[in-house]
């Protein structure tokens, strides 16, 4: 369903947001859970030789945000890591922590146990 989610919106964070604020508080925790684990995937990849924490971050947020083609593409071929950020986007990290927050006052961090 994660990935699902992901393609659906297109890249973009407003639908995104819509998507997300029509499911189920679980749904929304969950899909944040996921996300993580989709980045913790990827700590392996080099991004630059001495790239900060921040940017790997942003990096690896990025790829997951392009969705699951481009996900799986940068596992197979880690060469491919874009070089630079893009400012343009998508950047789809903390949606599900503004949805979970507007929809039922809660902070997503605090679920992660």
């Amino acid at each position: 369903m994660f990935w699902s989610i992901i393609d659906e919106s297109n890249g973009s964070k407003d639908k995104l947001k819509s998507i997300l604020a029509s499911e189920p508080r679980v749904i929304v925790i969950d899909f944040y859970k996921e996300f993580l684990k989709a980045i913790s995937n990827l700590e392996e990849i080099m991004c630059g030789g001495g790239a900060s924490e921040d940017y790997r971050e942003d990096v690896f947020t990025l790829i997951v945000s392009k969705g699951r083609e481009y996900y799986d593409e940068i596992v197979k071929h880690p060469e491919c890591v874009p070089g630079d950020i893009d400012p343009n986007g998508p950047y789809f990290l903390n949606v599900a922590g503004d949805v979970l927050m507007e929809r039922f006052g809660e902070e997503i961090t605090e679920q992660l146990s």
